[in-house]
């Protein structure tokens, strides 16, 4: 028996709704394989990313060991070159011969005045009522000038003879010792845009310029006369060209106790060079440095004999043979006298200095 289906009865879909679900399950299953496939872009694309990275720290990791590597290599070359040159000093070392103690050289008396008597000299100067008499050290040239240091007690009252003759001679340093006498016309000469008179008067220190050279007469016996007749002589001018001029220690070494050798011409000694001047000749004596000396002292004291004449003259260092001091005044005691020295270090710091070239 034919049975007839009723499109509408229970237990069959209809076609419009089963066209419906599979069109949704088309639209769902689409969406879903899309949303797959850019899930997978993701990861892959965040995969490439850490792969990246993980290459660049490699990368990097291979530079920073090369770096370390290298660097090794160089600390590495350097130590056997330090290696290499202790072992090349030490062989060395091993060549020298062995270090002996420096030993402080002191020259002797003789050798002090053999090497600093052509820088002093002997100085008169003539004043309103007779003469002074005194040394000078040779200093330096100014304006090429040759220049005596002396003390302004020694210059102080110098007058200029009629016809504009200087008023003092200077004699050089071979003097009354057998060799050849050089005399000189000396004028006082002053530096006032570096010490006034007044200073110059309170340290005791002066200047004279040298001149012109003084001929000297030599005295000859005629035996056809039986006579002695005088007859002057062409002056020596050696002093004129002198360019060289005594060191002037430094203030450092003016120590305590220190040896010095005071060269001058005291009126008590010697020959006489001119008529009518106390007997001279260049004297030497011995004696320390009696004080501590600073850089602010002007004077030192010395147990050196110093005697009228010597005002002016050098007092040289034994030690060093340089030029420590110039003796000015004596300071007598109850008992015995101490000689007082111008500290010359401080005076060339001060004033030499501003004045001549050579210091």
């Amino acid at each position: 028996m034919l049975v007839k289906h009723n499109k509408n009865s229970k237990g069959f879909i209809q076609i419009p709704i089963l066209i419906a679900i599979i069109i949704s399950v088309l639209i769902v299953g689409t969406g879903g394989y899309f949303g797959v496939k850019q899930y997978q872009s993701y990861q892959a694309k965040e995969i490439e990313k850490e792969k990246v990275a993980i290459e660049q720290k490699q990368k990097e990791d291979e530079e920073t060991k090369a770096q370390e590597d290298a660097k090794a290599v160089e600390v590495e070359n350097l130590r056997r070159e330090v290696e290499e040159l202790k072992k090349s000093q030490a062989k060395i070392e091993n060549t020298k011969p062995p270090v002996t103690p420096e030993i402080k050289k002191t020259f002797s008396t003789a050798q002090i005045v053999s090497q600093n008597k052509k820088f002093i000299v002997n100085i008169i100067c003539q004043t309103g009522d007779g003469s002074v008499y005194g040394s000078g050290v040779i200093i330096g040239r100014s304006q090429n000038d040759l220049i005596i240091l002396t003390n302004y007690h020694v210059t102080k009252y110098a007058k200029t003879p009629p016809a504009g003759v200087p008023p003092c001679i200077v004699v050089g340093s071979g003097a009354g010792l057998g060799e050849s006498n050089e005399f000189y016309y000396g004028q006082p000469i002053y530096y006032p845009n570096v010490a006034s008179q007044d200073t110059m008067s309170l340290i005791d220190f002066s200047f004279i310029e040298i001149k012109d050279p003084i001929p000297s007469e030599t005295m000859y016996y005629d035996e056809t006369t039986g006579k002695y007749t005088t007859q002057k002589s062409t002056p020596e001018t050696t002093l004129l060209s002198t360019y060289i001029f005594p060191k002037i220690c430094s203030q450092n070494l003016l120590k305590l106790g220190e040896e010095i050798i005071i060269l001058g011409y005291p009126t008590i000694g010697g020959d006489s060079i001119l008529p009518g001047v106390p007997n001279t000749r260049l004297i030497a004596t011995e004696g320390i440095i009696s004080n501590t000396v600073s850089s602010f002292d002007n004077y030192f004291v010395s147990s050196a004999k110093i005697e009228q004449g010597n005002s002016g003259g050098g007092a040289f260092l034994k030690s060093v043979n340089c030029l420590a001091g110039m003796p000015t005044y004596v300071r007598v005691g109850a008992i015995e006298s101490l000689g007082r020295l111008i500290n010359l270090p401080k005076l060339k710091e001060t004033y030499l200095s501003k004045i001549f070239y050579n210091l």
